[in-house]
This record gives structure tokens, sequence and C-alpha cells, in this order.
């Protein structure tokens, strides 16, 4: 997928050298980019499934109520949506909607009943998602400052964590997040990867 213009070329590459921390020296030419396929990576319910199975009622155009309750609360702490049965699936499709919180799970639960009538998974998380997203901000301004070259930053609403991506992690790295945040709270990807 290389591209060329003015004098610039840029693509996907893999790149093997030797890093000093500021410079990335090559010592073999760029390769082409090994891809992790995740294509058949789905988002599924953590409650398990009744037996029977879930009753396909609701589907994603019915998801606004529930949504805006669950947005308005303060200790929200994420929402998304599994497909029932076989893809493909379309908007149409019944779904079960799980909705993440850090306290208050039966109350909740009996609220979103009163919106929501196809099949309802919660859960209850440590942080919400204004937590995550706080830890985020401040990840965005402090690596940069500290010249680590953030290269992405997301927030994994099923898994409560942020995921951060830099140019080179160290182990000192991680485990200072791991005592600012907590363990496991920030995930931190390499771009750059040791090799032998």
């Amino acid at each position: 997928d290389e591209e060329r213009a003015s004098g610039a070329t840029w693509g996907a590459y893999r790149v093997t050298g030797r890093f000093d921390g500021t410079t990335l020296t090559l010592t073999k030419p760029p390769e082409p980019p090994v891809w992790q396929d995740h294509s058949n990576a789905a988002i599924t319910a953590p409650c398990p499934e009744p037996d029977g199975g879930w009753e396909p009622k609701g589907t994603q155009e019915d998801i606004q109520p529930p949504n805006r309750y669950a947005q308005n609360q303060p200790g929200f702490a994420g929402l998304w949506v599994d497909h029932i049965g076989e893809p493909p699936h379309d908007e149409l499709s019944p779904i079960v909607l799980t909705v993440a919180f850090i306290d208050m799970l039966a109350r909740h639960e009996s609220e979103l009943r009163k919106l929501w009538e196809g099949p309802l998974c919660l859960v209850q998380f440590d942080r919400t998602l204004d937590e995550l997203q706080t830890i985020q901000s401040e990840l965005d301004r402090k690596l940069a400052k500290l010249g680590y070259g953030s290269t992405f930053s997301d927030i994994s609403v099923t898994e409560n964590t942020v995921t951060f991506g830099v140019v080179f992690a160290t182990d000192e790295l991680r485990e200072e997040l791991d005592e600012r945040f907590g363990s496991g709270v920030v995930e931190v990807q390499s771009a750059l990867t040791p090799v032998d």
C-alpha cells in the first residue's frame, strides 16, 4: 500500500534496526508488514447465556432510551451489544445489551428493565468511563512530554482499560503506569519490540 507524493513515500512497513532512544537506524531494508487478523474477534456479553438461550427481543434501533439512561448515571462504566445468532448481522439483528456500572447494579437493572425488553447483561467494573477518559487525557499529555512518542490511545469499554501506544515501551514505563493507575489499568503497546 505504498503511496508517493511530493518526493515523500509512505505506507505500512516492518522495519528492523538499532534504536538509540531517538533515532532508528535500519540494519536491513524495510519489509512488508505482518498484520494480525482480527476479523473473527467478536464482542460478547460477559454474562452466562441462560438455559434455552437468549430470547431475541430488541435490536440496535431500540437501545437509545437505555443508552441515555446509562450515560446519565454517575457510575456509568460502559455499554456494548452482542448479536444473537450467526452472522451476517445488521442493525435489525437481535442483540444482548451489556451495561457496566461501578455500583448499584440492582437499581440500574430495575430502571433499565423499564426501558429495554431484550436480553440484558449488567456488569460491575472498577472505573467509570469518565475516569478512563481522564486517564487517557493525562497519558496523552504526560507521555508526549516524557519523550515516549505517542502513536495512539484508546479505551476498551469491554475491558475497562486504556490502551496506549508508544514508539518504544520500557519496563520502567509499564511499572510507573501500574503504580500510578493500578495494575493492568493501562496497557502499553510498543511500536518497536526487541528482536534477537
